[in-house]
């Protein structure tokens, strides 16, 4: 028997990196998943409880076939796990060109909050009827500074503002909570406004010994080392737990 036996989970930004550990730990655990992403799954499982779905969650059509696709193939959806994001590269405020600071709010914000709110509006429906939960990433960031320059930042204090108002609104139908992420070994999208701006980035080898610097643990996050606080505000035993954003960091806010 596991965690998550029974359950529907959809999954943005499944198909790599800390979304593709959650999909592969929720499978484990007996739920059925889907993945939303723009790109192929680094690996898919074998298996008839797993199904792709290839989509942009800034684009309501997209969303909306990915609810439908879910529900035709698994029968409902429980969980929506809204993970796709982008980064900011921690640019600075002070190097945004007067004449790209829309573009660069623009761009983090439509994938980092209002993707996230489009698939959850989308699904609410389901989420509502099934009394489901919704599970956001949000990020450390909003702790103590250095976790992502000023757009990436506020984009994730957005999210934990979303986390807040929705589980007022949503109860006691839909929990809503999020996992405040550390940072991680995984490969980074950064949009092009942000990398002509940054020029060189640093390497996986030194952003990885920054995050070691950077928590009490001294570790190296790995996308799995986030994957059992998913599980558990997606199961039954969660049921208390809602409006919540835990930290899965390492203490990085202790540092």
């Amino acid at each position: 028997m596991g965690w998550l036996d029974g359950k529907v989970a959809l999954i943005s930004g499944g198909a790599s990196g800390i979304g593709h550990a959650i999909a592969c730990r929720f499978k484990e655990e007996g739920a059925k998943v889907a993945i939303l992403d723009k790109q192929k799954p680094m690996s898919v499982p074998d298996s008839s409880d797993f199904c792709y779905i290839q989509g942009d969650t800034t684009i309501v059509e997209d969303c909306k076939r990915a609810i439908d696709e879910t529900i035709n193939m698994f029968g409902g959806i429980d969980c929506v796990v809204p993970n796709a994001g982008i980064f900011d590269g921690l640019v600075r405020f002070d190097k945004i060109p007067v004449d790209k600071l829309k573009q660069c709010i623009d761009t983090i914000f439509n994938v980092n909050f209002y993707g996230a709110l489009l698939l959850v509006r989308c699904a609410l429906d389901q989420l509502v009827s099934r009394q489901g939960n919704i599970i956001f990433s949000a990020s450390t960031a909003v702790v103590r500074p250095g976790g992502g320059g000023i757009v990436y930042t506020c984009s994730k204090y957005a999210i934990v503002g979303a986390v807040k108002v929705l589980a007022n609104e949503l109860a006691p139908r839909v929990r809503v909570n999020a996992v405040a992420l550390g940072g991680t070994s995984t490969p980074l999208a950064i949009p092009p406004v942000f990398s002509n701006i940054l020029g060189r980035y640093p390497t996986r080898e030194e952003r990885d010994e920054h995050i070691r610097a950077d928590n009490v643990m001294h570790i190296v996050l790995q996308p799995q080392d986030h994957v059992a606080l998913y599980v558990l505000l997606a199961s039954d035993q969660a049921k208390a737990i809602t409006g919540a954003v835990i930290p899965s960091d390492g203490g990085r806010d202790v540092v």
